[in-house]
């Protein structure tokens, strides 16, 4: 088969997936987004590379993060992010800024340099 018929091809297993993945998640009260993420890792070269990689599929999944991240804007509710800030806000320190700092610190320990430091944190 010739590279388009091919791109064609992932391209169709890819869509079919990710809307199935999109109807179980929302089924199961998740976001729909969930779904489509666990659906890509699932297609991709790190579990069962079903969608071989190509130059024209990696242009066309760099739009498909744009949209992913469209999608997941649209989904977010701002009320309900607002009633849960304080918590949020909790949440996202401790859930990043804590361990960078470990990690920061950790690699200071082991001798790295600062800029080193910073990376690996």
């Amino acid at each position: 088969m010739d590279e388009i018929a091919n791109l064609l091809i992932g391209l169709a297993l890819i869509l079919l997936a990710a809307r199935l993945g999109a109807q179980a998640a929302s089924a199961a009260r998740l976001p729909s987004v969930f779904g489509v993420l666990l659906v890509g890792v699932l297609l991709g070269p790190g579990v069962t590379n079903l969608v071989p990689e190509s130059a024209a599929l990696q242009g066309l999944a760099g739009v498909g993060v744009v949209v992913l991240l469209f999608v997941a804007g649209l989904e977010t509710d701002l009320v309900q992010m607002r009633s849960v800030g304080l918590a949020a806000t909790l949440a996202a320190i401790g859930g990043v800024a804590a361990p960078m700092a470990g990690a920061y610190a950790l690699a200071r320990w082991f001798g790295y340099g600062n800029a080193e430091s910073v990376f690996i944190g």
